[in-house]
């Protein structure tokens, strides 16, 4: 037997307060919040929030997420953005989708954005993704830097937990001033853990540019002198020997070798 209904109005139960929280907020109420969050003194905990509510709307709404970006300080940017890419690093694509992004929303700010991109990725591994963005990424009209203002960075962290595959990435760069830029950072990092086989690497070649003498040579320089730093006896003993360095780059070496040595 089926037991008569009395009503056919639904209940709804009132949603908990927990409930209310997650709910997405109208842009008014956004922006009121963002307000709020401005106002109060600078904490993990604000700062965080305001990492989620930009982040949500980077993709649902630009132009308001663009507006609340910059109704902050620099400072405050340069926190926040960070926020956002070390949490966004989990999916390394969409992290360098969101900071180009955030470059070209924020260009007074871009390069420090840039930054943190490459660092988070760096600690994450990502030197391919990182590297992408770097390739990617065209200077504004508001940027006063060079477009290889994070090549130095990426390339060093890269040498730092895997040289030889920094050092075949760098080589495999299409620009000549952007692979001769790479290649010093690669040799600069890597000498310091390893000069002697930051030098052999070097000069037996590598992926394709082995025919490149000049490259490998100023390469080498790069090395030898950042070698001299921590054992200047056998940088020079190199210097003197290795049949890979040009005429005129071994003779700059050896006189600067001897005017540290002095008379």
């Amino acid at each position: 037997m089926v037991t008569p209904v009395a009503s056919r109005t639904a209940v709804v139960p009132a949603p908990s307060a927990d409930a209310n929280s997650v709910l997405p907020l109208a842009p008014r109420d956004t922006k009121k919040r963002w307000r709020q969050l401005c106002a109060q003194p600078a904490t993990i905990a604000r700062d965080a929030e305001l990492a989620d509510t930009l982040e949500e709307l980077a993709d649902a709404d630009s132009d308001i997420a663009a507006e609340l970006l910059l109704s902050l300080g620099e400072a405050d940017r340069r926190r926040v953005v960070a926020a956002i890419l070390i949490d966004a690093a989990r999916e390394p694509e969409n992290a360098v989708r969101l900071a180009g992004r955030f470059c070209r929303t924020d260009p007074t700010v871009a390069a420090d954005h840039g930054y943190a991109l490459v660092a988070t990725l760096a600690r994450a591994g990502e030197f391919d993704a990182a590297l992408r963005f770097v390739q990617r990424h065209d200077v504004t009209a508001g940027e006063t830097e060079n477009p290889s203002k994070w090549l130095g960075a990426l390339f060093t962290r890269w040498a730092e937990r895997q040289p030889q595959l920094a050092a075949r990435a760098a080589t495999a760069l299409a620009s000549e001033g952007l692979r001769a830029e790479a290649l010093q950072s690669v040799a600069t990092a890597w000498v310091k853990s390893d000069p002697a086989g930051a030098a052999n690497f070097f000069a037996a070649g590598w992926a394709g540019r082995a025919d490149d003498g000049a490259l490998r040579s100023h390469t080498l320089v790069a090395v030898v002198r950042a070698w001299s730093s921590s054992d200047a006896s056998a940088a020079m003993r190199y210097a003197q020997s290795s049949p890979m360095l040009l005429a005129g780059d071994r003779a700059a070496l050896l006189a600067e070798f001897s005017t540290r040595r002095g008379p």
